[in-house]
């Protein structure tokens, strides 16, 4: 466990404009939060589920770069998929809640549930033991 930034997604990564693939920065420290680090990489993946590849192609990418540099436990390859779908779902019902709260911001808070929801029925189409094993891949394990 350590304290993760909770929030990794497109609008808190900043790259730079010269070399697009690079990390620039991070923002946004408000859910920062003491947890286990792979919900951070959770979290990333959840924004990555958009891709005529596969659901889990980019968030497996960015799994594999991750754990280049932090590597991921057995038990946390394992867990790994439903924590990201965990992390989608949890978006969707925040807010859903949040809209109910304010009405005249509706459109702004509800901007990413289709793609939440596609990412969510994407998921579900794969067997447990097929994500798994995307994730467990992409580390370079069979």
């Amino acid at each position: 466990a350590q304290v993760v930034h909770g929030d990794f997604n497109p609008m808190n990564v900043l790259v730079d404009p010269a070399a697009p693939t690079r990390v620039a920065g991070v923002i946004d420290f408000g859910d920062c939060v003491r947890t286990r680090r792979v919900n951070d990489l959770a979290i990333a993946c959840a924004y990555d589920l958009d891709d005529d590849r596969g659901p889990l192609h980019r968030a497996a990418e960015l799994a594999a770069a991750y754990h280049r540099v932090n590597p991921l436990l057995d038990e946390e390859l394992a867990l790994l998929p439903d924590l990201v779908a965990t992390r989608v779902a949890t978006g969707v019902a925040l807010n859903t809640f949040l809209a109910s709260l304010q009405p005249g911001n509706t459109d702004y808070v509800l901007a990413n549930h289709p793609r939440s929801f596609r990412g969510l029925s994407r998921l579900a189409a794969l067997s447990p033991d097929e994500a798994v094993s995307t994730f467990t891949r992409a580390a370079g394990r069979n």
